[in-house]
């Protein structure tokens, strides 16, 4: 294969990760309960590993009356496989040799958003509804911010060490440093969660509150971001 035809492979492969996720984005972005029984069911099952109790209801989701918790499509954690999937991807494929393992990734890629989704949303799930139960709650620091608070520490932290390890574990010893892979997983992030409703005019909805979420996503992740790559430089340099 010529170069040309290898730099042409490889943008298709690109392109066609970004479509499909995408896609996937689009189909589940207005689904039921029912239909998301695939991530909500071993989410859940994780979670009640943990001690939560909770029966699933048609059309609701899974229900714990004990935490007065309700897990439905909203806790399913589509944007975050979405936007695990193409960090995974774009923070690997370019250091990756041979059309053959770009396209195995993009497949491994998938495999590992969907796992790592499940992980996560089991850990928030749990740990969701133990903050449900604290006694620290005011006209400010509301339920619903501490819920939204949690799901993004958790889902961009993750996303960050998710990035990390399969860039050093795919590759071996990664050409990018650990911040400059955190920056395009990040990125990626921000662009799923805020961007992609910008665009197609979801925000207009309720102006007021995307603007609320996306001062607390982009200042919190901003904030889990600085943690991790100062981290981050303080292992490398240690090992220097």
């Amino acid at each position: 294969m010529s170069p040309a035809q290898a730099r042409w492979l490889e943008i298709t492969l690109a392109l066609g990760t970004l479509g499909a996720a995408l896609a996937l984005k689009l189909a589940y972005s207005r689904a039921g309960a029912d239909d998301l029984h695939w991530v909500l069911a071993p989410s859940c099952w994780l979670a009640q590993l943990s001690g939560v109790q909770l029966s699933y209801e048609s059309a609701a989701g899974y229900i714990s009356h004990a935490q007065h918790l309700v897990v439905g499509p909203a806790c399913a954690g589509i944007n975050f496989l979405v936007t695990a999937w193409l960090a995974l991807y774009f923070c690997v494929q370019g250091q990756l040799q041979g059309s053959r393992r770009k396209l195995q990734w993009s497949a491994g890629s998938l495999t590992l958003a969907y796992v790592a989704t499940l992980l996560v949303n089991g850990l928030r799930i749990s740990l969701a509804a133990r903050l449900y139960q604290l006694d620290a709650y005011g006209a400010f620091l509301t339920k619903a911010r501490a819920h939204a608070l949690l799901g993004v520490v958790l889902y961009c932290g993750a996303l960050l060490v998710l990035c990390q390890l399969a860039s050093s574990w795919v590759i071996g010893r990664t050409q990018l440093t650990a911040a400059a892979v955190a920056r395009r997983a990040y990125t990626l992030y921000l662009g799923v969660v805020l961007g992609l409703p910008l665009l197609h005019g979801g925000w207009l909805a309720n102006p007021q509150r995307f603007a609320e979420h996306a001062a607390l996503t982009t200042g919190t992740g901003a904030l889990v971001l600085l943690v991790f790559t100062t981290l981050a430089n303080a292992h490398a340099k240690s090992r220097a």
